[in-house]
């Protein structure tokens, strides 16, 4: 794929991920007091695990993009995750090193469009894995799910002298992470809850 179709697909998708609940998982009734989940109930959740990692990626552009609402884009990234959840940032040159998601979206994130620079950022081949069921030390069953993605990063210098598709640096870097199904305790009964989890570095390359 080009660089120019990568921008191509960065301006097309229109997402309204800022309506989409983001640690809360809305299931029919009779799903709240399951503790256990059935094969279809775990596909839908597969469906809602895809939507998370996408609604990663659309946070970390507005992020960048738009410094007027950048909080309140913070905020609703940070509860797609684990509490203390951790990123792994990488490059070609500079390796990989270990931050936790409160300091990549508050500090990396933003600092990536700084020194006057354009930057594009897709998630490539999102892949939710088969669910495993787990028990906690409690004996409560909670689900978890592999998830892999490939993440397409790239800058620019802003010039008029550069056509759209050119860029400086370019690389590629396969990710890993978690998703967890956990029930929790509401006031209005018990509900799911999907968290995703650490996201780690698998490999990098042009």
């Amino acid at each position: 794929m080009s660089m120019k179709n990568i921008i191509e697909i960065s301006k097309n998708r229109v997402f309204i991920w800022g309506l989409i609940v983001s640690f809360v998982i809305i299931l029919p009734q009779n799903m709240y007091s399951q503790n256990t989940l059935s094969n279809a109930d775990l596909e839908l959740f597969k469906k809602q695990a895809h939507k998370k990692v996408r609604s990663f990626e659309h946070y970390i552009r507005q992020i960048m993009n738009d410094p007027s609402s950048r909080q309140a884009f913070i905020e609703q990234a940070l509860r797609l995750f684990k509490p203390n959840a951790t990123i792994q940032v990488a490059g070609k040159q500079s390796g990989t090193r270990t931050i936790s998601i409160a300091s990549y979206l508050n500090t990396t994130v933003p600092n990536y469009t700084k020194n006057n620079k354009i930057v594009v950022i897709n998630f490539i081949a999102v892949n939710i894995g088969e669910w495993s069921s787990k028990k906690n030390n409690k004996g409560k069953v909670y689900y978890e799910a592999p998830i892999t993605f490939s993440q397409r990063f790239c800058w620019r210098k802003k010039s008029a002298d550069y056509d759209v598709s050119n860029f400086d640096y370019c690389d590629l870097t396969v990710k890993e992470t978690t998703v967890t199904a956990e029930q929790m305790v509401g006031i209005k009964g018990n509900y799911w809850q999907l968290l995703l989890g650490n996201i780690e570095v698998d490999s990098i390359t042009d």
